[in-house]
Order: structure tokens, then sequence, then C-alpha cells
């Protein structure tokens, strides 16, 4: 079962990080540990499962001799003295390619390849590639000075002790740890500058070689292989690295087109008179202009859209110009939330690309919950007026329901009558009661691994119609071999960590396509702006509520400031990945009635039932699962669809950022509930306010590292509730509605936790009501935009290989062995010379 480390994953908004330097290595550390797997079969098995493709090279190998291309690569002596003669081997083995599919190579070591993005570089210190490989055909002299012309990174140790693998997996010692770490941070530059759906390192280790393959959810590493006595390895990982195909686009009947492997097909580039025409729609549009950096990252992506049968209904691009948040993580949700133009409307969109853990809910199916459940057609009059009149009550003039309230039928609906007729007109034409509000409109959303994986089962069963979510992602857990899925939008390689667990470990690709557009609530153009964006955010957070979801994720990367013409609301919620679908977990657990009240009860009963309610519990102190079926309760479904519900259910145990986790939530087994999401909300605001406004803390970066800095669950609730207890001294400059309402926000934060008497819980009226007594304040300041903010230090150290601050300390594996194929070259077919060189 997965850890909680999740909740530490969370997009990273444009120029606003934490502050925290990669130069602390122990992040990397914990990234790697038990994500990087020896796949300890022949190198023939490890191809056929981790580097597909549509045949082997099946032309002779471009040498008489295997050990002549790398003979003169010494095996004693300096690091760096390996470097020319690799290369020079690197270059003899793909010297037969055609010039339009022939990669370069260069040492990487002597120049820092900065990050990919320049307004996340101070937060990610730059790596020191030993050797670097670029794209097919590239011409540009200067092309390993930029990760957007790389397309692999080989690194190099000259002894073989220095292996981080040994005869069982990974060593477990500062000084492999310290290899894996090099070896990851590229491949996780590989897959952000390029959006890989996987990625391939090779490690050479004196005469040894291995091949990793990366991709969102872990690494497969190959068996080692002697390299200097025959290369037809690497030869063949080369070949059919630069000779891949897929369908154009993605379109399942559009021609092949050539692609390295790994590459999204679904993403295409730009040309200099698209990026111009794009620059100029931001002007146009009152946005700023592109930067060279931004100019460079452009490239369309296409979004097909399909039938109910699974047949393209067609497709649209769209145009990714501005990249506005990123989860820079390697393995985890890599969430990237990009500004796109849709083509020819040039219609401004937001295109946000996710990796979901396949036990986790689908976020396309929760946006189309919620569509439906605001189309005009679906929702209830009742919906409207009691919205409505909720989101007035504080209002002058606040509107009252007629008669003390609804009067029901024997089905307990409400019923109409003609004193609700004003009342329902008034409520059509406010947007908060009556659409969508403080949420965004999704014009499409698509879980591209279930629709890969849907294929793969339908011909596997030889029915072209859906099947069951069951069978789709029983796919991934294939005990004999991993899914061989035509383009990979979802992970293979965390199946090898347990083939049995590979629903927690394997991820899907998830796209959505967002009409509403906005900017990084760091970008606020006023503190007040600021706080009717948040006060938007809890209405649209019940908005989520009343349609049976909890949000359970307020962080920065998941609230933006609405930036279109017409303003309905100023801030909105998006990112549905860790929701919680409170409805249909009611009904798995077999309750007769399922509405606001069962679940305050089934919250209530659980709560109250904790075998041990502080985290971590004892080993012999069982937690049970939220909502699993009740004894009593109908028995829903059959064994596999009880067992894939647990699943389920275990994913939603501990989720969320951990900077604005609610206290409760970090040192408890409770069930996440409302409250919890309304605390993070303050959470949320603080960070804001210490991060980029003035006021009187001083230093004043250090009540933000105090609170914020945490960096585990247990610290990060000891500092929140250090704060909530402690008196607040400062104050927001010249800002009195603002710190005004921080110090009461947090009074009932404070009150929201446990102790010995009962909590206070915070609710949606207790906190809206906060919000609407500090923006009817006429006193706001005008034009006290966000302040850019970070902490004093150097955050950019070139220290990438650090060992320091690591503190495992087991028993070292076995020196390498090496893969020992029978018979050769295992790939080769002994074709008649005629044939030619098919290395094209």
């Amino acid at each position: 079962m997965p850890s909680s480390s999740d909740m530490y994953d969370t997009m990273h908004s444009r120029k606003s990080g934490t502050g925290t330097s990669e130069v602390d290595e122990d992040p990397w550390a914990a990234e790697i540990d038990d994500k990087v797997n020896l796949f300890n079969k022949n190198l023939v098995e490890f191809f056929d499962a981790y580097v597909p493709c549509e045949a082997a090279s099946r032309a002779a190998r471009p040498w008489d001799d295997p050990a002549t291309p790398f003979e003169t690569v010494p095996t004693t002596g300096e690091e760096t003295k390996m470097y020319p003669e690799i290369i020079k081997g690197l270059d003899s083995i793909v010297r037969k390619f055609k010039p339009a599919r022939r990669p370069r190579f260069a040492v990487g070591s002597k120049r820092s390849v900065r990050f990919p993005y320049s307004a996340w570089e101070y937060e990610h210190n730059y790596t020191l590639p030993d050797i670097l490989m670029s794209f097919p055909a590239e011409a540009d002299e200067g092309w390993q000075l930029k990760w957007r012309r790389i397309a692999m990174a080989i690194e190099v140790k000259p002894t073989r002790g220095e292996d981080p693998i040994g005869v069982y997996g990974v060593k477990y010692s500062n000084e492999a740890t310290g290899v894996l770490t090099q070896i990851a941070k590229s491949a996780r530059n590989l897959m952000l500058t390029h959006g890989m759906l996987y990625v391939y390192i090779i490690g050479i280790y004196c005469d040894t070689a291995r091949i990793y393959r990366f991709d969102h959810a872990a690494c497969v590493v190959s068996r080692a292989f002697n390299y200097k006595n025959d290369p037809s390895p690497l030869h063949e990982l080369l070949w059919r690295f630069c000779h891949h195909r897929e369908h154009d686009r993605g379109r399942a009947n559009a021609p092949l087109v050539r692609m390295v492997l790994g590459a999204d097909p679904s993403l295409q580039p730009v040309t200099e008179e698209e990026v111009e025409l794009a620059d100029e729609k931001c002007a146009e549009a009152g946005k700023d202009r592109l930067t060279e950096d931004e100019k460079q990252a452009c490239r369309w992506t296409t979004v097909i859209r399909y039938n109910k049968d699974g047949s393209e209904a067609g497709a649209t691009r769209y145009l990714l110009y501005r990249l506005r948040f990123m989860n820079p993580r390697l393995f985890s949700r890599s969430t990237a939330v990009w500004d796109a133009f849709e083509e020819g409307t040039w219609e401004p969109r937001v295109i946000k690309e996710a990796w979901r853990q396949l036990a986790r809910d689908r976020e396309d199916a929760l946006y189309d919950r919620l569509r439906h459940a605001f189309d005009p057609q679906n929702r209830p009059w009742w919906a409207n007026i009691a919205d409505y009149v909720f989101l007035h009550r504080n209002d002058e003039d606040k509107p009252t329901l007629p008669d003390g309230g609804f009067k029901l039928d024997d089905q307990g609906c409400p019923i109409r009558s003609e004193d609700f007729d004003e009342l329902e007109a008034e409520a059509k034409l406010d947007a908060a009661a009556s659409e969508l509000y403080g949420l965004p409109s999704v014009t499409f959303s698509d879980d591209l691994g279930a629709r890969e994986a849907a294929k793969l089962l339908s011909k596997q069963s030889d029915s072209p119609l859906e099947v069951s979510d069951d069978a789709i992602d029983a796919l991934a857990s294939g005990v004999d071999h991993p899914p061989a899925y035509d383009v990979y939008h979802r992970t293979i390689c965390g199946w090898l960590r347990d083939a049995n667990k590979a629903n927690y470990n394997e991820r899907s690709h998830m796209r959505v396509v967002m009409k509403t557009t906005g900017r990084p609530l760091c970008e606020f153009r006023s503190t007040r702006e600021l706080v009717e964006a948040l006060r938007d955010v809890v209405i649209g957070h019940r908005q989520l509520f009343q349609q049976g979801i909890i949000h359970r994720d307020i962080s920065e990367g998941n609230v933006m400031i609405y930036d279109g013409w017409i303003h309905v609301f100023v801030g909105f919620l998006l990112d549905l990945d860790y929701a919680f679908d409170w409805k249909t977990a009611l009904k798995h657990a077999g309750y007769e009635q399922i509405d606001e009240n069962a679940w305050k009860q089934a919250v209530k009963e659980y709560n109250k039932n904790l075998p041990h309610r502080t985290r971590p519990a004892p080993p012999e102190k069982e937690i049970p699962l939220l909502l699993c079926k009740k004894e009593d309760g109908k028995d829903l479904g059959n064994e596999a669809e009880r067992e894939a519900w647990k699943m389920r259910m275990r994913m939603k145990e501990q989720t969320g950022t951990l900077l604005y986790m609610a206290i409760e939530i970090l040192c408890s087994y409770v069930a996440h509930d409302i409250r919890h999401d309304l605390e993070s909300v303050f959470w949320l605001l603080l960070c804001m306010v210490l991060r980029h406004t003035r006021h009187t803390c001083y230093p004043a970066y250090q009540l933000y590292i105090f609170i914020f800095g945490a960096s585990t669950e247990y610290e990060s609730a000891m500092h929140k509730r250090g704060f909530l207890t402690e008196s607040m001294e400062w104050e927001v400059e010249g800002n009195k509605p603002l710190t005004t309402l921080i110090r009461k926000y947090k009074h009932l934060c404070c009150c929201n936790i446990p102790s010995d008497d009962e909590a206070i819980p915070l609710t949606y009226e207790s906190v809206l009501d906060l919000f609407d007594e500090a923006l009817a304040d006429v006193s706001w300041p005008e034009n006290d935009r966000a302040l850019p903010f970070k902490i004093p230090g150097d955050s950019n150290d070139s220290s990438a290989g650090s060992q320091e601050g690591w503190s495992k300390t087991r028993t070292r594996e076995s020196e390498t062995s090496t893969d020992g194929v029978e018979g050769g070259d295992p790939w080769r077919l002994d074709l008649d010379k005629s044939e030619g060189d098919s290395s094209s």
C-alpha cells in the first residue's frame, strides 16, 4: 500500500516555490527509494518487455568484430578519460543509421545543463550528465547545452564497484544512492522537457553497462552486460529508440510517422510562424508576451474525441504556449497546467496533464458528473433557490424562503408553488446559485491510459464494446508480464515492484481541457482579489460536496484567479486527482439513504470506533478502512468489485499537500471531511500573505519557514498547532481587513482541532461569514499586488551528486554480474547481404 508520500506531490506555481533547494539530497533519496528495480531476466526478455518496437533491427551489426567499437575505452584511470572513447564507440555503432535517424553524442560534464524551465530554475540545481545524446538529425552545434535538444543521457563510472545495482537489486549505500540520484535527475529533466511518456538512461561502469527505463511510476533496470565485448544491446537500444514509429498525432487511422521511442504521439512541434502568432494573440488578449524560454517550450497537443463504441469522433489541436504549474517530481502525478490556444478559433484554453494512480478515482468521470449536475435540464428548481438563499444570507436585503421553507411530498421532494416563482427567477440570474461557480468549465476530459488499456483488453477478449474498470485495471497486475500497450499512456515500470499491487504503483495519463482560464494565486493584483478568490473557492468546494465530492487537496497549485473577459467569479478550484466520491462510497458500503446526513453519520461512527486515533498506530492495532461494507448492508457487486473498492478506500486514507494539510489529518486516522479542507484554505491564505505581502514579522521569512518548512507530517502538525495556539503579534502593514480576517480565521481553526472538549468544526457558513465580513470593509488598500518571494540564500548549488544528508547504512550487495546471454547477439537475424542495411 502506498505511503503518504503523495502528500508531498504538489504542483509548484510559476516563480513561487517554497524556496527549498536540492542541495539537501534527502528528498531525492526518498524519491528513488524502492522505485528502482532490477529486471532479473536476460536481455532479450528485458527488451521484449521494456523496449517495444515493430521489429528488431534486421541488418547485420555495423562491425566485423564486436570488440572493435569500444576497444579503446580505458578500464583504469580517470573517469573523464573514458568519455571521448565511449563517444567514439557510440558514433561507430550508429554510423550506418541514415542521416535523418542518426543522433549525435557529446560530453556533458564540462558545462552545466540548466533546469529546462527557467521560471523554476532557482528551485532545482543544475545537472552535469557525463555524456549526452541528441535527437536524430540534430544540426545545432550548441545542442548539448539545452535539455530541449537532448534525447538521452549516459552516466559513466570508472569501476564496476560503482554500479549502484547488485545481484538482487539496488545496493543500500550512500554511493549507490548518489549514482542513482544523478541518473534520476537526468530522467526527470528529459520527461519534463519533452512531455515524454518514458525515457531511457544508460549507465556505464568500467566495462559493463545497464539500461534504465523510467516512467512516472518507477524505474526498471536491465542486468549488466559487457559492452566492450559485445555492444549489440547498446546498438539495439539506439536503433529502436531512433527508428520508432507511431500514428501521426496519436490518431488510430493516421499514417505512421517517425519519432523517438517514448515520445507522446499526441504532442507535435510548432513552427516559428506559429510561435509568433501565439505571441501576437497573447498581446491582443492583454497577456504577457512570450519569453524566449516560453517560445522554445511551445508545442501542439492533439485532443481526440471518441464515440461510445471507442471509435474516433474527431480531434482538436491546442497550442501550448505557457507553463503555469508544474510538479517537478519524477515519480508522481507529474501535473502540468498549460495556457493554450485552440487551433483555428484561437480561443484561450487551459490544458492540464496528470498521471493518476490506477486505484484513484478517474478525474474525467468526476468532471462529467459536475457537468451533468449543473446542466439546466438536470438541475432541480429548488436547488437553485436553496443555494441563492444560502449565498445571500448576509446581504442587507437577504432573500428568505416563503412560509418558512420547502414543504415535501410523500417522496421527500419539495413541492412547488407560486410563492417560489419570483425567487426562482432571481436565482436563475445568479451564477453562484445556478451555474458552476468557483469551479472550471471543463470542455473535455479523458483518461488516455484507461482508453489505451480498454483497447488492449478488447483485442484480448475480441470485444469492441466498453469493458469494466476492474477488467481494465487488472491489465496492470499481470503476474507473468507487464501489459504490452500500444503507446504507453499507462506506466509499466511499477509492476516490477509488486505485480499484485500494480494498481497502487502504476499510473494512467489524464488530460483535461478547461475553458476557464486563470493565473496563479501568487499573482494576485491586490490582497482583496486574493481574499475574493479564496471566498469563491469555498463556494466551489461547497458545490463539489453537494454533488458527492470532497476535494481533499486544497493547495496553491489547485487554486487559480480567473483571468477571462467576463468576471463571474474571481477564484476557482481545480484538480480532482485526490477527490473523494463519498456518495459512491456510501452506496458501496450498503447505505440505503445517500445524502449529506448519511455521510455525517458515517463519519461520526467511523471516527468514534477507531481502535487507535493518533498516527502512527502500533502494529497490533489494525485501522479499518473508511466505509467498508456494513455488516447489515446490501452486498453490492462480486468479490472482485468489492476488493477493487477496498483498494480505492485504502488510497483515501491520508492525502493532500503537506504545506496546507489540516492538523488532524496529519496526526490522526479520522476521516477526511469538509472541515479539514476549510482549514487548508486558511493555511493557503496564510502562506500567500507571509510570502507575498508586507507584514511586520521579523525576519520577514522566519514565520513562513517555521510553519511551512516542515518536512514530516508530525513536524508540520506541531508547528501549525503552535501557531494557532499562540497570540498573533504581527499584522499585514496598512491592511486592517486582511489582518482581522487572519486572526478570526486562526481562532476558528484552533477551535476546529479536537482537545479534551468537543471541537467546533469549521463549516461553510462560519468560513464564508468571515470572508463576507472582511470584504464588506471599505478600507482595503488598492494595488497592493503580490510581492516576489524568495528565501535568502543560494539555492542553486551545483553539487548534483552530493551525498550529504543520506543515512542508509545497510550491508552492500554483491558486486555486479553480467548478463551472459548465450549464443552471441540475441537479436541478430542472418539475412542475405543483398537485403542491405535496414537501419533507416
